[in-house]
């Protein structure tokens, strides 16, 4: 069974905004479209309510299933002493903190938190956020401008380039991973003040590390700053979770400003920058998103700060979670699944159009596998996948139990490859 989280709203037919009506714009009514589409073709299977943790298995509708796309990179949801973390910090602090953080919404766990989060990291200091994108809208915001640029590469994520919406500055992106293109980017600087080269860590739609000390060498010999963005890197990439700069040997240094998440392999929520203690202590009074939203809860800022020392000595989680999507690779490989090139937790089944990703979700549905379908505009059109995650909570048997489940698809011709 799948939830309708609409009420019926699409069951009688194809629904457009009322013309006069708030919503009666194009990206609306294309949204519209296609979302009632897929309510009544039942392919609509975001927004599935969990009832209980996530995990490697979940309840959904009172129906268990294998989970195949949580970011729960170390398999640490549901750890007990993260969890006590987190129900302390709610006896001693309360469930809310009370106002924005420049003003009454700061706590003590907050500054545990940074403080603890830039030791991990190798930086100065560290700025907390409500969510990994305010993080990237802030600090961009706050930095560039329209004398400035930005060099990103093609496939950042899209918090970066709505950070440079909102500043206004202007964007040039490069060829994927590639370092020859950034240079030629960077060459071309034009009038720029200042230039800004942003990539990630571990991209999150494709599962591929960054070239990152050819990156660093770029921007220094060309005098540009550096934003790494390190939301699926952090506690998945490098001998101590310390993401890209750790896994190459990098100076936390070496880049001006690091990013990244509270809720992928750190089970909670919020985001952060990290760099000098200059950048930070302007990003508590320069950065919107920091000023103006309410301050992380007690119970997230706890649970972040609980989880950082099994990031530093979770090398034996690490170790599973690689080699579980290595076995999960080799099998979907074995299907002739394109599964790109990469090897890191992330795992894309590339479907091809949209519609084909939404099916191929459907068809893992029914065989007890929840699989999300990512599609344009998260990734451009014709590719279109599923987002596997292999993590260290899974074992063996659900990996095979996963790959029985595409090898069944395959065999039906129920998907084809792209």
């Amino acid at each position: 069974m799948i939830s309708d989280p609409f009420r019926g709203f699409f069951d009688d037919g194809p629904r457009s905004p009322r013309t006069e009506g708030l919503v009666d714009v194009p990206a609306a009514r294309a949204w519209f479209e296609v979302v009632g589409w897929g309510i009544r073709s039942e392919l609509y299977l975001y927004q599935q309510p969990l009832e209980g943790r996530c995990g490697p298995r979940a309840t959904l509708n009172d129906r268990a299933m294998l989970v195949l796309s949580s970011y729960d990179y170390l398999g640490l949801i549901g750890l007990p002493e993260i969890e006590a973390a987190a129900i302390d910090a709610v006896r001693s602090h309360g469930t809310g903190s009370g106002g924005v953080r420049l003003l009454t919404g700061t706590t003590s766990l907050h500054r545990d938190l940074e403080r603890d989060l830039a030791s991990h990291l190798g930086t100065e200091a560290a700025i907390a956020f409500s969510s990994g994108y305010a993080a990237n809208i802030g600090a961009i915001a706050a930095l560039f401008g329209p004398r400035d640029l930005v060099v990103a590469d093609s496939r950042i994520h899209r918090s970066v380039l709505d950070g440079c919406a909102m500043a206004r500055v202007p964007v040039r992106t490069f060829h994927h991973n590639d370092p020859a293109a950034l240079r030629a980017a960077l060459a071309d600087r034009g009038r720029a003040r200042r230039v800004l080269v942003a990539v990630e860590g571990l991209y999150s739609m494709d599962g591929d590390e960054c070239r990152l000390p050819e990156i660093v060498a770029l921007k220094e010999e060309f005098g540009a700053y550096l934003l790494v963005d390190e939301a699926h890197s952090l506690g998945t990439m490098g001998p101590h979770g310390g993401g890209a700069a750790d896994r190459f040997g990098v100076p936390g240094s070496a880049i001006d400003i690091r990013t990244g998440s509270l809720s992928k392999a750190i089970p909670a929520m919020g985001g952060f920058v990290a760099g000098s203690e200059e950048l930070i202590y302007y990003l508590q009074h320069g950065a919107s998103a920091f000023m103006f939203s309410g301050a992380l809860c007690p119970a997230a800022a706890a649970a972040a700060r609980a989880a950082l020392p099994h990031l530093a000595c979770g090398s034996d989680r690490r170790a599973r979670a690689w080699a579980n999507a290595a076995r999960l690779r080799e099998g979907l490989a074995g299907l002739d699944l394109e599964i790109g090139g990469a090897c890191s937790p992330l795992v894309p089944v590339i479907a091809g159009e949209d519609e084909t990703a939404y099916r191929f979700a459907r068809n893992l549905w029914d065989r007890g596998v929840w699989a999300s379908a990512i599609v344009h505009p998260a990734v451009p059109r014709g590719r279109a996948r599923l987002r596997l995650f292999a993590t260290a909570a899974h074992t063996e048997n659900d990996i095979d139990e996963a790959l029985t489940a595409f090898a069944d698809i395959r065999e039906k011709g129920l998907i084809s490859a792209p």
